[in-house]
């Protein structure tokens, strides 16, 4: 897996690098997000954990991939600026995992709250 970058714009408005890459991967599929950071990251200079990517985009047939990235000054920022969905596409896999059971306890604790108070309702029509 080879990166260029294409353009590398400064925001100072933002505190971020805006990044245009391309990706070659020959003989292999579309990398993930995790792959491709790391990349940036040797690539750029920066911290792993203030790179995103925004876009990563293969056409079919093709061993190449275009994408998007943003090189925040601090992760704080990042946080501050970028929607949760993106910042939860570019955590590391068992960071994932992790908030994947949290949102599993809550929805049982949701089916456990809500039981009781249908079976009270139930007693109560009944009466």
């Amino acid at each position: 897996m080879e990166t260029k970058i294409i353009s590398d714009r400064r925001n100072p408005l933002f505190g971020r690098r805006e990044i245009d890459f391309e990706v070659l991967h020959e003989g292999s599929g579309t990398p993930d997000r995790a792959q491709v950071r790391k990349a940036l990251a040797s690539k750029t200079g920066g911290k792993l954990d203030s790179i995103f990517i925004l876009d990563l985009l293969s056409e079919t047939g093709t061993n190449r991939s275009l994408g998007r990235a943003d090189l925040y000054e601090s992760p704080q920022i990042a946080e501050k600026t970028l929607p949760k969905y993106l910042l939860i596409r570019n955590m590391s896999p068992e960071d994932k995992a992790k908030i994947e059971q949290q949102k599993q306890k809550k929805a049982e604790e949701k089916k456990e709250k809500k039981a009781p108070e249908k079976t009270e309702k139930k007693k109560k029509a009944a009466k």
